[in-house]
């Protein structure tokens, strides 16, 4: 039987009651351990090595030319971005091979020799950070490093990207930071955090009580909690050192849904208000999950595909009443494969979101300087919304995709 890694908190985008017509689209390729998505492409990596599948030619890619993992061990440490950037690793190993370029080219990028191994790969931005007993940032594509904390207890944890800033948790404290991990600003917090996940408007966060009984909560802001653990299951399978970036919770319109959340590998769901988890049928145990607004993407003995019928919207009173004042301008508009956009005293970092005219969120940016390109390829022809924020500020525009 494979084995299967560490922390399986995952969530299907249906409701409760259409859980019995959950189906999945088979989609080919290998054994999956991990899964990651950059520039329309799902990296998959498995004992049979590391491929990606095309979301737009919905075709695979020959097996990357990378060495096989040693046996009995597999490629299970996988991050991937927009940017093209894809990094591959195993747990046990203290190197990993880096692309800058979609796999063609790969470099190893050593690390210290004396580290327990690669817990998670992340790429904040245009930094490279790695989870160990210590936590590492490079800002130079691996050539150098930075060991930025030695706490124990940070290699409990995983990093989420919430509301413009990217969370960790060391258990007592909550860490955040505004620049893509440059700098973390600890935060105590009333209870001890042993995982972290986030979607839409909400930070998630699993705490232990001194009964050992696992407590979910949920914040709007990072600050402020609100327990949500009615019904959360009490042998929740806290995350390991080998699985620390699966997400916890995803959620559609109306509900919460978590797979694999007990030692039986059973599905819970709740409502979205009041939070209250219950047990519903389990199609299948997922190795890693991947969520887009439309899809989700589930790893096993290959890849499968299935759509979301009900997927969770941010309504327009939550999107489009917002400042009128404009704090940046787009152009052209209507707009080809490229969005420009100025931002008007940008003065710190800011966060770009494209809605769809339904408003559900398509895509995201951080913006750290006055101007960007902005890749729309991807989407497909039709109308959308452009919502820049920047501190206190915000303000959206509309655009016509043409081709």
């Amino acid at each position: 039987m494979k084995k299967v890694y560490g922390l399986f908190v995952f969530l299907t985008l249906f409701q409760a009651t259409m859980f019995s017509q959950f189906s999945w689209e088979d989609l080919g390729g290998q054994d999956i351990f991990d899964l990651a998505m950059g520039q329309r492409k799902i990296w998959t990596a498995g004992h049979s090595g590391i491929y990606y599948y095309d979301l737009d030619s919905k075709s695979w890619s020959a097996k990357m030319n990378l060495p096989d993992p040693y046996w009995p061990h597999e490629y299970n440490k996988l991050a991937a971005n927009d940017r093209g950037w894809v990094a591959v690793s195993n747990f046990y190993e203290r190197y990993f091979y880096f692309s800058e370029n979609n796999g063609q080219l790969w470099d190893t990028i050593s690390l210290d020799p004396d580290l327990l191994g690669i817990f998670e790969i992340y790429f904040l931005g245009e930094n490279i950070f790695i989870l160990s007993e210590v936590a590492l940032r490079s800002t130079d594509k691996g050539k150098h490093w930075v060991d930025l904390y030695k706490e124990q207890d940070l290699i409990q944890t995983n990093v989420v990207y919430f509301k413009g800033n990217y969370y960790m948790a060391g258990q007592e404290k909550l860490y955040i930071s505004p620049d893509d991990g440059i700098t973390w600003n600890e935060t105590p917090q009333p209870f001890k955090i042993w995982a972290l996940s986030t979607y839409g408007e909400d930070l998630f966060a699993v705490s232990v009580d001194k009964e050992n009984t696992y407590i979910l909560y949920i914040s709007k802001d990072g600050v402020n909690w609100t327990y949500a653990g009615d019904g959360f299951p009490e042998l929740y399978p806290i995350s390991d050192f080998d699985n620390k970036k699966r997400q916890l919770i995803y959620r559609d319109q109306d509900h919460y849904y978590l797979f694999d959340a007990d030692p039986l590998h059973r599905t819970y769901s709740s409502p979205i208000d009041p939070v209250k988890w219950t047990v519903i049928p389990t199609p299948i145990i997922p190795v890693d999950m991947l969520f887009t607004p439309d899809k989700i993407y589930l790893g096993h003995e290959g890849l499968y595909q299935n759509t979301v019928e009900n997927p969770y919207i941010i309504t327009s009173t939550e999107i489009f009443n917002k400042s009128s004042e404009s704090s940046f301008t787009l152009s052209p508009n209507p707009a080809g494969n490229l969005l420009h956009l100025e931002f008007n005293d940008l003065n710190s970092r800011g966060n770009l979101q494209i809605f769809s005219s339904a408003g559900v969120m398509l895509k995201s940016e951080i913006v750290t300087e006055n101007s960007l390109e902005f890749e729309i390829e991807d989407l497909l022809p039709g109308a959308y919304y452009a919502f820049f924020k920047n501190g206190k500020n915000e303000s959206i525009k509309s655009f016509v995709k043409s081709n």
